[in-house]
């Protein structure tokens, strides 16, 4: 039996070993949850040529520790490599336009995320859970952070939200405990309950928005 099933350009399953793989050239898209719990798993790269990564397809990779993602591919999925703890090295590629719900949630691993400019939209939950990451840039492409986007990312120190976003999800930073410093534009428009629950190193974000109330009390706190 061969390592990969594929038909008609798409890979269906990976029935290898693990360590670390490269996909066979010619592959188009790759099926939902075709690495799914392939905890042998170590490395992926991802050929030139892929367009399309389908829902779960990493899912609980869990010895995962790096992915190569190729131009071409415009959307990280739902769940795409959730649960994949170990994930220290990926790198979102130009082009892409959505992270879609939970698509690195629980990638304890992860310490620095460049989301690049073409993003428009982060999920629900695309990185919640995330312990380990300090560092993330969001766009200025950015117009919408879903629900408990970042919650739980507990390393996170500050958080930038660039002025083109207008929508900020239910507890979209909640229990980042080690948040210090946010600041949310003057073009949000809309914010979500409890968005800095839990940040209890947070003392006072700086809202430019024109809406606003940061007194006691506040659900967003």
């Amino acid at each position: 039996m061969s390592d990969f099933q594929i038909v008609n350009a798409v890979l269906e399953k990976y029935n290898g070993p693990g360590g670390d793989v490269e996909i066979p050239a010619g592959v188009k898209r790759i099926k939902k949850k075709a690495f799914q719990f392939c905890r042998r798993l170590t490395g992926v790269k991802i050929p030139k040529g892929v367009i399309h990564i389908g829902d779960y397809a990493f899912w609980y990779c869990d010895n995962l520790t790096s992915v190569e993602i190729p131009k071409g591919v415009t959307s990280i999925g739902l769940g795409v490599f959730e649960a994949c703890s170990s994930l220290t090295n990926v790198k979102i590629p130009e082009g892409v336009t959505s992270i879609g719900d939970s698509a690195f949630r629980d990638c304890n691993g992860l310490t620095n995320m460049e989301i690049p400019e073409g993003v428009t939209n982060i999920g629900a939950r695309a990185f919640s859970g995330c312990r380990s990451l300090t560092n993330v840039k969001i766009p200025a492409g950015v117009t919408s952070i879903g629900h408990h986007a970042f919650s739980d990312c507990s390393g996170l120190t500050s958080i930038e939200i660039p002025e083109g976003v207008t929508g900020v999800g239910h507890f979209a930073f909640a229990r980042c405990e080690g948040l210090k410093s946010a600041k949310i534009p003057e073009g949000v428009t809309s914010i979500g309950m409890g968005v800095f629950e839990g940040c209890t190193r947070l003392r006072k974000p700086y809202f430019a928005m024109k809406s606003r109330d940061d007194r006691p009390g506040n659900p967003w706190f």
